[in-house]
């Protein structure tokens, strides 16, 4: 397999971070991701009781239940 490597000091504008930004690179908290979890869950749930919903009333009378 052939890799190939990106060389950051070619580009302009752009360059590697050094030891201290690594050490500050703030990766997001718990609680913001469990929030967008617990979000998409329920926007997943809303969706498809809508959609539910919508077929439902596109049923003639005679399969509605």
């Amino acid at each position: 397999m052939k890799q190939n490597q990106l060389n950051i000091h070619a580009l302009e504008g752009f360059s590697e971070l050094d030891r201290d930004e690594l050490k500050t690179v703030n990766g997001g908290s718990f609680w913001g991701d469990l929030a967008y979890a617990a979000g998409a869950t329920a926007r997943c749930i809303w969706e498809f009781a809508r959609t539910a919903s919508e077929f439902q009333a596109s049923l003639p009378p005679s399969l509605k239940k």
